[in-house]
């Protein structure tokens, strides 16, 4: 792990986050990184580093060691690039479309994934044979998945169990476009899409894709989706527990976001931009909506060319403004107090009241689009006259 300072750790990235803010030279290196939305440098490489750690070991720091990563087929595992062929899918919107696609005397098996708010992962597929009751089958897969995993798990087992049956004529229903494409790329690698290729060039029967509309009334489908919640929040043993390199990274990130953000508010210098921004979070919900700007950032940075600030550098004479000789010229005075700018300040304030916000707080201020392009238009309206007004 890289040790030092804050600033010494991002003393190599400072320049580049000084001209993305449009900043002063003299902006401090964590004011300037939060602003400009830089993960630290030596983030990041611990980052990158944990992430290709996990694709060599094929485990994650994030889980027990029994759980490997979810590794793409490798290319001598492949079938020769002669007999490779991807599936073809069919659409179906309604009842009539499906009824269309596949006789009467055809299985018809619907295939779902689940992951829940609790980051439970559930799969599952109801087989339809004709004038039977239907045949469910639930899977279970570990926390670390994805839905993407979940959905082709579904179909894999399913062309399995069609394989092992024998059966001639079957249609797979899927309301997971993502999954179906992956299965109609013929040179995928993704392991269990190899595998349902295995699978469908060792049976000699037709076996048919379609996808359908989720959530629009279909018996099978809703079936389908209700038995995949249900494996999903059921106790039974895991049939899947291979997380994808997706969960180190999104963890990674996290950690790294965690870590930026303590950095950020404990730290000795960059105290005035967190005084209008006192998260990282409240930086990312304003650009959002506002685009960074020299005038924006004088305000935030509190480095600009107001009277404070240019005496620091002996460049004026003075640091009190001109409306009153015993009033330092900051940018609270101008913002908030200089007549100069009263009737912009009462324009601002005004609309502020009308949407019930602080005309002054930026956190809040971003709920609310009109209040906080206003408050942006106004710093603008303050920089550009300041050089004219101060006689630099």
């Amino acid at each position: 792990m890289v040790q030092g300072s804050g600033e010494g750790r991002g003393s190599k990235q400072r320049g580049f986050a000084v001209k993305t803010i449009r900043g002063f030279r003299t902006v401090s290196t964590i004011a300037s990184i939060t602003l400009a939305q830089f993960t630290p440098l030596d983030l990041k490489v611990q980052e990158v580093c944990t992430v290709e750690r996990a694709k060599l070991t094929g485990c994650s720091p994030y889980l027990s060691s029994d759980i490997k990563l979810h590794k793409r087929t490798p290319p001598t595992k492949l079938a020769h690039p002669a007999t490779r062929q991807g599936i073809q899918f069919s659409s179906a919107y309604v009842q009539n479309d499906i009824d269309r696609l596949c006789p009467p005397d055809s299985t018809k098996i619907f295939t779902d994934g689940s992951k829940l708010e609790n980051g439970d992962v559930g799969a599952a597929f109801v087989i339809y044979k004709p004038n039977d009751a239907p045949i469910i089958q639930k899977l279970k897969l570990h926390n670390s998945c994805t839905v993407f995993q979940a959905e082709l798990l579904a179909i894999e087992r399913a062309v399995r169990w069609v394989q092992d049956s024998s059966i001639e004529n079957v249609a797979i229903f899927s309301d997971s476009l993502s999954a179906l494409q992956e299965l109609e790329n013929k040179n995928t690698t993704n392991s269990l899409a190899t595998k349902t290729h295995d699978h469908l060039r060792s049976h000699s029967g037709n076996v048919k894709f379609v996808w359908v509309k989720a959530h629009v009334g279909l018996e099978g489908n809703e079936a389908a989706d209700e038995a995949a919640k249900s494996a999903a929040t059921s106790h039974q043993s895991l049939d899947f527990a291979k997380f994808p390199i997706s969960h180190v990274k999104r963890l990674s990130r996290e950690a790294n976001r965690l870590c930026s953000e303590e950095r950020y508010t404990s730290s000795t210098t960059g105290v005035r931009t967190r005084t209008w921004l006192p998260s990282l979070d409240s930086v990312t919900k304003l650009y959002a909506i506002v685009k960074q700007s020299l005038h924006l950032t004088q305000v935030l940075t509190g480095h600009g060319y107001h009277r404070q600030y240019l005496h620091r550098f002996k460049i004026v004479a003075t640091d009190k403004c001109n409306c009153d000789p015993n009033t330092v010229q900051d940018i609270d005075h101008l913002l908030k107090v200089c007549p100069r700018y009263a009737r912009q300040r009462e324009t601002h304030i005004a609309l502020c009241n009308h949407l019930d916000v602080s005309p002054f707080d930026i956190p809040e201020m971003t709920t609310r689009e009109l209040a906080i392009k206003s408050f942006v238009e106004y710093c603008k309206y303050i920089v550009n006259s300041l050089k004219e007004y101060n006689g630099t």
